[in-house]
């Protein structure tokens, strides 16, 4: 038994929609529920409904605290007031928020708490910036600060002034589950052949994410390829991940490149193993990325 047995834990999400910091969330919630026997809860900043449901098939709560940290200095301190009563109340020991608006919430209130750690987790390499004073006050109360990428740990660092001694790497880990549908399935649900060649970038299409210069690449393999191959094995490209304030946009520039004919929009996916393994190239596209879950699914799919 270690010596985390018996604890609460509370790990705090940026939204219960699934996304990258969010799964490698939930594998750590049932790392410590399982292996470690600490109390876990899972909660979030923002509503969702994939997370809440992944929770409950593994028998651990979930509680949604709305915090907007975009507001009136006012709002700001009675939203953290309220948000700390929250914790004080949970009896949590350690505390473990992911991405922004969850470590600046976290890190700046967990000592009223009564908590005895708080980990700032930081899952980019820096894609926006919180209010200077609560920033100020989140990174000097941390207890310490987790990056999943060298570039996620040099900003902290380098744009933080976080001190290096206080800064760990550990790179994310990847679990595929097994497929639930087989190459030939999965081709007939996209609607090509099997000598079609496959494309996948898997991504939330959300702003944080870089799918117009994969459409606009897409538009260029097109025009190479399309007077070379048959017209049942013309490139396919699928676009896997939840809709989000990116949606619009990609469907504006697929439509405008004149390539949505040959894109699947195809939204959530939960069969991630089947997909890729019925895919012959994946590909990522976006500003700032930590350590890709996408890249490494990718990978141990071969």
């Amino acid at each position: 038994m270690s010596g985390l047995a018996g604890k609460k834990a509370v790990l705090v999400f940026p939204s219960f929609d699934l996304g990258g910091a969010e799964r490698q969330g939930l594998m750590l919630a049932r790392h410590l529920k399982e292996k470690e026997d600490v109390e876990v809860e899972v909660w979030s900043v923002n509503p969702g409904n994939v997370v809440p449901q992944a929770c409950s098939e593994m028998g651990i709560a979930t509680t949604l605290v709305p915090i907007q940290v975009w507001t009136s200095r006012r709002n700001l301190l009675y939203q953290l007031f309220k948000f700390a009563l929250r914790l004080r109340r949970s009896k949590v020991d350690i505390l473990l928020p992911y991405v922004l608006v969850p470590n600046l919430a976290c890190c700046s209130t967990w000592r009223y708490s009564r908590a005895k750690v708080c980990i700032w987790q930081q899952r980019d390499e820096g894609l926006a910036r919180g209010p200077v004073g609560l920033e100020t006050r989140a990174v000097r109360d941390a207890s310490l600060f987790v990056s999943n990428s060298r570039g996620g740990a040099d900003f902290l660092k380098n744009a933080l002034g976080v001190q290096t001694d206080r800064v760990h790497l550990i790179p994310n880990g990847v679990q595929l589950k097994p497929a639930q549908k087989n190459r030939s399935q999965w081709r007939e649900e996209l609607g090509v052949s099997d000598q079609a060649f496959v494309t996948c970038m898997l991504a939330n299409l959300t702003s944080v994410k870089d799918h117009e210069t994969v459409l606009r690449a897409w538009r260029i393999v097109l025009d190479h390829f399309s007077s070379e191959i048959r017209s049942d094995e013309k490139p396919i490209l699928v676009l896997a991940g939840r809709f989000g304030d990116g949606y619009e946009h990609a469907l504006e520039i697929a439509q405008k490149l004149e390539v949505s004919g040959s894109v699947r929009f195809q939204g959530f996916v939960s069969d991630t193993s089947g997909l890729l393994a019925a895919c012959d190239l994946s590909v990522l596209s976006s500003p700032s990325e930590g350590c890709s879950n996408a890249v490494l699914e990718s990978m141990a799919t071969g």
